[in-house]
């Protein structure tokens, strides 16, 4: 070239003033870095030359002048990117830079481009380029690309189209393109943001379900018609079922909904049939040629009709082997054999080149009306133009992602990750339950971006952060730095954080998820105006500021229109409301509030909202992030926890007997409860306050795991110290109480399978045979922990660890006189027996055990009472001369009176009302078989274990018939049911 090209001046790096003039384009040229081969001396040729290159100031500025202002085409330079210049020269890049810099461009040959896609030293840095199957046709390409001496017209015109080549040509180009790919959003974490792999193995097949139509307001069946519609309509879906059921799909979802992953697994899918089967998405088996358009990429041509763009396509790409690609499509056009694929229709950010664009997919679809098609957007900038798509499309949204699709993502990246090894698997399954069994990541989680983010984090750091503030904080991170880094320039922290937070903290206290954009502007305004800190970092008007944050980072996003002064208007949302929870949370401590003031605690923003339901997120985010300055804001906790303990010790039996109790607790314990699990920073008596309410509530919690999650943390001895002492003075009310809270947390020091192994059930039976009563009672409790996870979800798990559970131990203890003790043996013993369908109760049952049960039932006024009664209840249906107990005239008063004063409409009321059916059944001494059998009939006066709720009917229509009773009217009665 350089032989063709006599007329164009040639400098060397050493010549700093024609250098000059060629970075400015003043002098057109060849620019030689490492010398000119008719200039010996200025050649690198050795290692001591090199030892020049690497210490020369003035070269090294020109390199990383070129590196981060220009797009660089490497030819011929194979191994060039690993030597001492270009490696220094590519760490420094990535250590300053990230992914701020242009992405460069290698010509190498076909068999090289997959080795070079996974080569660490071009990772990130150079994307490799085909020029052809052997060196022969680099010339070839170079000319054809860089035309010396000819017209480039002229030379098009001498280039055959073989149509079939051509196809062939864009099957392999968007395999290449669209088949591997890097974690967008993580590229400040070079190991894994710069890891190329087949997009398959991180790919979880995704479910849609159809959009509802959209009824009028003033329509008085509307309500009624979308029920209906969503009884024949609303369920979920898998797209691949999709795809088969419609031939074109709009297909909706919120940014990070996988919806440009979904569209390259289709573009690699169709391209090679090898690869559709690679997951498990059921995609229909059509032969079917993929044509992608990126909205976003492709915004210099996208106001052209779209015959103009594919015509373009060998331009738009770069790929100069499908010119004539146009002309080759045409007869799988006409054949139906194309399926278009528009990546990003709310991309294109000018409204009115959005319909223009739209305008003409419909009237390419109407010449070519066999044209399968897919087109993606978020529904916000989807609202302008869904008039016209819905003319020709069906209107899907992606599905939050299942439990199970949660788990396979998490499974397939700790495989990509640490490889396919059992540990690995373990993992995988580990983090997913984590993710799954903590609300507020798997709310989160159901986002296949914000999955993976999380994943991220869980990788750098080891294991999923132990509160949700460092996971949050790295979130922000992500999106603000790394999210979106081809659309849009960075965000500074301390620019964006302080006005969305101040923008959080003041929706959340209108108690609102969504303002409009003249609200948010307003709010904006405000902040720069009030608070010098943020005043101080905003760079750019509140509008510009609004547009940055939505299209880098989309933090904020626009979520649709409403109606304002009679015209429809944008109005955005968080992207989660998690991210407007911690941001609120952030406005808190840092103090971007309106009226903020120098001698404020982090308690004076949020006083006023403690006991409310939509601060109960924030709160505990707060105490944390406020570290050793939390301490007024947990004080304020414990004061409100303290006061909802005493009115439960003023009014216990109808708060505790209330519906409503977990509502009532769930707010201010449970906010105390969360604080410890993220470990909050408070002194040792603040603590111990905090972790007294949380035994003494015990199971009234909103989230069932948080007491067992705490028990396998850094204060399980003290909250299981705190529920003993209360279980101890039998100072708890409502069901469950202390008892239950001290198993919850006594299982929880260990894995079930430890308690499953030899060495489990050791440890179980020497704590059992202690002389210590705290060590017997603990020993007690584990087993009935291992029974409690069990009994509800898993019946297989729960008949495993009952038949490990040392019964003879157990009945043992039965007997004590220590409540401590005798309490969780009887209950250990009582569910046992009510679950054991296929044994005999005379095997199970000890007389002197229910003598026990009666005579502390009756005469004992304790908060076991209930316990007492749930196991009585259970032993319904024993046959009726088993036991016959003699009752003298003060057990038969107590009897009646017990039943005369129990409350309605309690589950323990329902126990109590069974077990005294129970005794009087057995002991023929309270109420006459007549009346036995009234009450069993009567459906009001009837407990739920006398309605088949906890009893198996056919020990039912034992009692039934044993009372006197129809066997055929007992079928028949509505009380059974």
């Amino acid at each position: 070239m350089l032989v063709n090209c006599p007329k164009l001046a040639e400098g060397i790096i050493s010549d700093c003033s024609k250098t000059n003039s060629w970075l400015r384009r003043d002098l057109k040229g060849i620019l030689h870095l490492h010398g000119a081969f008719d200039e010996p001396n200025t050649c690198v040729l050795g290692i001591r030359d090199y030892e020049k290159v690497l210490q020369d100031d003035v070269r090294d500025l020109f390199q990383k002048n070129l590196v981060a202002f220009n797009q660089l085409l490497f030819i011929g330079c194979g191994d060039t990117l690993s030597d001492p210049n270009f490696s220094a020269l590519i760490n420094w890049m990535r250590k300053n830079l990230k992914g701020a810099t242009p992405i460069h461009y290698a010509l190498t040959l076909e068999s090289e481009v997959q080795t070079r896609h996974q080569d660490k030293d071009w990772s990130g840095f150079v994307e490799p380029l085909s020029y052809g199957e052997s060196y022969d046709d680099l010339s070839g390409f170079l000319t054809k690309h860089f035309p010396v001496g000819m017209k480039k017209k002229a030379l098009r015109r001498k280039v055959s189209v073989d149509s079939n080549s051509i196809i062939q040509n864009y099957r392999n180009f968007l395999v290449r393109d669209c088949g591997q790919m890097t974690l967008e959003g993580v590229s400040s974490d070079m190991e894994t943001g710069q890891r190329k792999f087949d997009l398959e193995r991180l790919f979880v097949p995704l479910n849609v379900s159809m959009c509802p139509p959209v009824f009028p307001l003033n329509d008085p069946s509307a309500q009624e018609s979308l029920k209906i519609w969503n009884e024949k309509f609303g369920n979920p879906m898998p797209f691949g079922q999709g795809l088969s059921e419609y031939k074109r799909i709009a297909l909706l979802a919120l940014p990070g909904g996988g919806k440009t992953l979904l569209l390259k697994r289709l573009a690699v899918a169709y391209s090679d049939p090898t690869r559709l089967a690679a997951t498990s998405d059921m995609l229909p088996n059509l032969d079917l040629l993929p044509v992608l358009i990126r909205c976003r990429e492709w915004r210099d041509y996208i106001r052209k009709p779209i015959q103009t763009l594919l015509k373009n396509v060998s331009e738009i790409t770069g790929q100069a082997n499908l010119v004539g690609f146009s002309d080759a499509l045409q007869p799988m056009l006409k054949k139906g054999k194309v399926l278009l694929l528009v990546d990003g229709l709310d991309e294109i950010h000018n409204d009115a080149d959005r319909s223009i664009f739209v305008d003409h997919v419909e009237s390419f679809l109407t010449d070519y009306p066999k044209t399968h098609l897919v087109v993606t957007s978020r529904e916000a900038g989807f609202n302008l133009v869904a008039p016209t798509l819905s003319r020709f499309c069906e209107r899907l949204r992606i599905a939050p992602l299942e439990p199970e699709a949660i788990t396979l993502l998490s499974d397939h990246w700790h495989r990509l990750m640490v490889g396919d090894s059992p540990e690995a698997i373990k993992e995988g399954n580990e983090v997913a339950k984590a993710l799954l069994n903590r609300s507020s990541l798997r709310r989160l989680a159901e986002n296949p971006l914000l999955l993976t983010m999380l994943l991220v984090v869980k990788h750098g750091a080891g294991a999923l952060p132990p509160d949700r503030v460092t996971l949050y904080e790295r979130a922000i991170e992500v999106l603000l730095d790394t999210w979106n880094i081809k659309g849009h320039e960075p965000l500074n922290h301390k620019e964006a954080v302080p006005q969305l937070a101040f923008v959080a903290y003041h929706m959340l206290c209108s108690g609102k998820q969504t303002a409009t954009e003249k609200e948010l502007l307003i709010l904006l305004e405000e902040a720069r105006e009030r608070l010098p800190v943020i005043r101080r970092y905003a760079k750019d008007s509140p509008y510009d500021f609004l547009k940055r944050v939505e299209l880098r980072s989309s933090l904020l996003l626009e979520a649709g229109h409403q109606l304002e002064n009679g015209r429809a208007v944008p109005f955005y949302q968080f992207r989660h409301l998690t991210f407007q929870e911690y941001l609120a949370a952030i406005a808190a401590t840092e103090g971007h509030y309106e009226d903020y003031r120098q001698e404020d605690t982090v308690l004076t923003p949020l006083q006023n909202y403690i006991s409310s339901h939509e601060w109960k997120e924030v709160i505990p985010m707060a105490a944390v992030l406020a570290k050793k300055r939390a301490e007024p804001l947990l004080i304020d906790l414990i004061s409100k926890g303290n006061e909802l303990k005493s009115s439960l010790h003023v009014d216990k039996i109808s708060l505790a007997s209330s519906e409503d109790r977990n509502e009532v607790a769930a707010i201010p314990i449970g906010i105390i409860a969360q604080c410890i699990l993220e470990e909050v920073e408070a002194s040792v008596e603040t603590i111990n306050s905090m972790l007294h309410l949380i035994a003494f509530f015990g199971r009234w919690q909103t989230d069932k795991n948080i007491l067992e999650t705490i028990g396998k943390g850094p204060y399980s001895r003290e909250l299981y110290a705190q529920a003993f002492s209360l279980f101890e003075a039998m100072d708890w009310h409502g069901r469950g109480g202390c008892m239950n809270t001290c198993a919850a947390i006594a299982v929880s020091s260990h894995s079930i399978t430890f308690w499953e192994s030899d060495a489990g059930i050791k440890l179980i039976l020497s704590l059992m045979e202690s002389k210590e009563r705290v060590n017997v009672s603990y020993g007690l409790l584990i087993c009935m922990g291992m029974l409690w996870v069990s009994v509800f979800d898993n019946e297989t798990l729960f008949s495993k660890l009952s038949g490990i559970i040392p019964l003879e131990q157990v009945h043992r203890h039965i007997t004590s006189d220590d409540p401590v003790i005798w309490g969780p043996a009887m209950w250990i013993a009582n569910l046992i027996w009510s679950r054991d369908a296929h044994r005999n109760y005379e095997e199970l049952i000890d007389l002197k055990i229910l003598d026990l049960h009666l005579q502390r039932l009756i005469e004992n006024d304790t908060p076991l009472q209930h316990f007492i009664a749930h196991g009585m209840a259970s032993h319904i249906g024993i046959e009726r001369d088993f036991w016959r107990p003699v009752l003298n005239e003060s057990q038969v008063e107590r009897i009646i009176k017990m039943d005369s004063e129990a409350l309605e409409d309690s589950f323990n009321t329902d126990a109590l009302k069974a077990a005294l059916f129970f005794i009087a059944f057995h002991s023929r001494a309270v109420w006459s078989d007549e009346e036995l059998l009234s009450r069993f009939r009567d459906r009001k006066a009837a407990s739920r274990y006398l309605r088949g709720t906890f009893i198996k009917n056919h020990k039912l229509q034992d009692v039934y018939v044993a009372l006197g009773g129809d066997p055929a009217e007992f079928e028949t009665l509505s009380s059974i049911q």
